[in-house]
């Protein structure tokens, strides 16, 4: 491992960016899949559980087979209520920040970044983390009110993306003070400096 990898420690690094980024992508997939939770359609001939997730729904095909589609205006009108429309921002919110604090993981394998920033970092990351708990604000819409709602297994692994975004979260705030290199301005000073020194030196050598 080169040493100026992971400047504010490797174990802490790795640990935190493998969670961030299995985050993004099981998160991603449960905000935009069908199945965050799942309700039992009384117009279904077979009275299934018929999956519902932020942005889509499943649909009947035939007698059992379904397929996802987005929600069309009737939809919404029927189904979006304060509490779904909040649980949609949430989970949009919440893949917009996971990618955002990838990009940092990414940058900070070499950049590093100070104790500070590092815990603004993890505040950042654990508001991540609670977006993804928020999503399942739907569980509280009308929908579910009026009729038998359950978790379905995109809600699951909403539930573990909060997890690891937490415990990326403990780990972000854990890392340790980066060594700041010179900035570029005070290293073209420094060196001017020596090399008028340099020269005046040259020049008290020859009047000698």
């Amino acid at each position: 491992m080169p040493a100026h990898c992971y400047p504010n420690g490797v174990c802490a690094g790795i640990f935190a960016g493998t969670l961030v980024v299995i985050s993004l992508g099981i998160g991603y997939l449960a905000t935009f899949s069908c199945h965050l939770i799942e309700f039992k359609d009384i117009n279904n001939p077979n009275n299934n559980y018929v999956g519902l997730g932020l942005f889509g729904r499943e649909d009947l095909i035939n007698d059992d087979t379904y397929d996802c589609i987005i929600y069309t205006e009737n939809d919404k009108d029927n189904l979006f209520d304060a509490y779904w429309r909040s649980a949609r921002a949430m989970g949009l919110l919440m893949v917009i920040f996971t990618t955002i604090l990838t990009i940092v993981m990414v940058v900070i394998i070499c950049c590093g970044i100070s104790k500070r920033g590092a815990m603004l970092l993890g505040v950042f990351s654990f508001l991540t983390s609670a977006l993804a708990f928020l999503e399942l604000l739907v569980l509280n819409s009308e929908l579910c009110d009026l009729n038998d709602c359950k978790l379905g297994y995109s809600g699951g692994v909403t539930i573990a993306t909060g997890v690891l975004l937490f415990f990326a979260t403990i780990s972000i705030c854990m890392f340790r003070d980066a060594k700041r290199k010179p900035r570029a301005k005070k290293e073209k000073k420094e060196e001017k400096k020596k090399k008028e020194a340099e020269e005046k030196g040259a020049d008290e050598e020859e009047e000698a």
